[in-house]
Parts: C-alpha cells; sequence; structure tokens
C-alpha cells in the first residue's frame, strides 16, 4: 500500500513540474487567467498517541493487566491547494486543502516484571536431586496499525501585517485503510526456558498459537474488533512561509491533532498525534 502512494504521489509530482515547466509561448491560451493557482505536495512526520486502555486477557476481567496509551512514529504524504482571499499581493487570509495518506500505529506493551519460580532437579529414577530459585518475567505487547486517507481544509490566518506567520485550524475527515492489531505474550527471562504448551488453549480459542521456540503466545491478531472505517479530528498549528528561487515557497508548521471520535464502539480510544511537517507549493496557470 505505502509503496503504490509513494509511486502515486511521485506521478503527481511529475505532473506538476510539467506544468510549471509549460512554455508561455505554447499554443495554450492563458493570459485569461486573473491570479495563479497555487498547487505542490505536503509531508511530514506524526508522533502518534492512542489513549485508550485495553485489557490484555478478556476472559480474566478486572484482574488481568491493562495497556494504557501507547504510542508509535508516523507520517503523511500528500497534494496541497491553497485559495488566497482578496487582493492576493496583500492577502492575509486563505483556505488550504490537502488529500493525504497518513499512518497513525500505535506500540503498547504491560508487565516486565521479575517472579521467582522454583525448578527442581530428579535423576533416572525420579529422585530429587536439585532444586533452586530463577526469576522469570514476561511482557504483554499490541502492535496497532492504522492508516488513513484523509481530506483536510485548512483555514489560515496572518495575525501579524508583513509576517509570513500563519495560525491554521483544521476539521480533519479520514477513512481507515488500516487498522490491525497483533497481541502477543512474550517470556523474556530466563533465556532457556519455554512456555508449556496447552493445546487446549488454542482448542477454545483463548491463544492463537505458540511461536519464537514456544517462547511466544499469539494472543490475537486481525483487525480492530468494531472498529469505525471514519475518524474525525480537528488540527491547530503554526507555519511560516518562506519564499525560494523559482517561484516556489516551502511552508514548515506544526500541528496538534485531536481525535474527536472513538477508534472502536467497545472504548474510549481516541488517535491523536503531534505533527511537523513541510509544504512545498508554487503558483502556476491552466
Amino acid at each position: 500500500m505505502k509503496r503504490s502512494v509513494i509511486i502515486v504521489l511521485g506521478l503527481l509530482l511529475i505532473s506538476i513540474t510539467g506544468l510549471f515547466a509549460q512554455d508561455p509561448n505554447s499554443a495554450i491560451d492563458l493570459t485569461y487567467v486573473k491570479d495563479p493557482i497555487f498547487l505542490g505536495l505536503t509531508a511530514g512526520y506524526n508522533r502518534v498517541m492512542h489513549s485508550v486502555t485495553l485489557p490484555s486477557f478478556d476472559q480474566q476481567g478486572d484482574l488481568c493487566p491493562k495497556f494504557e496509551n501507547g504510542s508509535d512514529n508516523g507520517f503523511w504524504l500528500g497534494i496541497t491547494y491553497e485559495h488566497f482571499f482578496g487582493d492576493l499581493a496583500n492577502s492575509r487570509q486563505s483556505l488550504i486543502f490537502r488529500a493525504l495518506y497518513s499512518t497513525y500505529p500505535s506500540y503498547l506493551e504491560v508487565g516486565g516484571e521479575e517472579y521467582p519460580t522454583q525448578i527442581r532437579y530428579y535423576d533416572d529414577a525420579g529422585k530429587l536431586t536439585n532444586q533452586k530459585i530463577v526469576y522469570s518475567s514476561t511482557m504483554n505487547t499490541q502492535t496497532i496499525k492504522y492508516a488513513v486517507a484523509s481530506l483536510e481544509v485548512s483555514y489560515k490566518i496572518k495575525p501579524i501585517e508583513g509576517i509570513n506567520l500563519g495560525i491554521t485550524v483544521t476539521p480533519t475527515f479520514d477513512y481507515a485503510l488500516t487498522r490491525t492489531f497483533d497481541q502477543r505474550f512474550e517470556l523474556i527471562n530466563p533465556q532457556n526456558a519455554q512456555f508449556e504448551v496447552n493445546q487446549s488453549l488454542i482448542e477454545d480459542k483463548t491463544i492463537l498459537r505458540y511461536e519464537n521456540n514456544d517462547r511466544t503466545i499469539i494472543v490475537n491478531e486481525g483487525n480492530i474488533p468494531n472498529s469505525s472505517a471514519f475518524r474525525i479530528g480537528l488540527k491547530a498549528g503554526i507555519q511560516y512561509e518562506i519564499n525560494i528561487p523559482g517561484g516556489f515557497y516551502i511552508v514548515p508548521a506544526l500541528y496538534y491533532n485531536f481525535g474527536i471520535t472513538n477508534l472502536t464502539s467497545n472504548n474510549d480510544w481516541r488517535v491523536s498525534a503531534l505533527q511537523i511537517g513541510i509544504d512545498i507549493r508554487r503558483p502556476f496557470r491552466f
């Protein structure tokens, strides 16, 4: 999926570059266009935060450890268009439209404490020959893969005349392309130990399978149960426009993207992100 998105964005970049480089003396008459159109590409980094509390084993209720508030690193790629209000030379307000592919993954873990375990050693006759205490530790992990196609409409205002500092407020509408999870129960120490395989746990679907030489139990995986196909967020941020040779202008920006809707109907599960990115746009005429 990511590879397809990168290919599409590359083709868009080639197309836009071709338009920018178009000969003004070509057969197409562009003189009727009063103002240029500002198009370009956008990309950035997401520091993703999933605000949620999830049980590690449903069957154990309140007795089992709980996953809380995971985080991970994501990104976005897309195309962007800016429409200015009023006289272009003096405009301090605009609307910025973006079509994006964004990833909002998360990693959650709980556990890691050490517990004393008594190990007994027997000879061939079944007689106890030795016993000792070793410390064992386990870890519950959950990996979330969440990727969306987004449409954003930002209102931008420059509060200080003559300074290219902008403030933006953006409702964002996301459609989920990927919403899966992988939950594991892992034996950390001792290094030479294994879980005792319990086939009945697999048969009654308490777990899925054993892996990693029986040191990892795959508890569950697949699509997130009762997850929503849509996400609505509210994004606010600051940006600064920098003009560069060739008619381009680049816009580094910092945003906070707050998830309004829940990821699932089962939990209060909101996906938010601190975002750092850049838009690159250039005026051109159709």
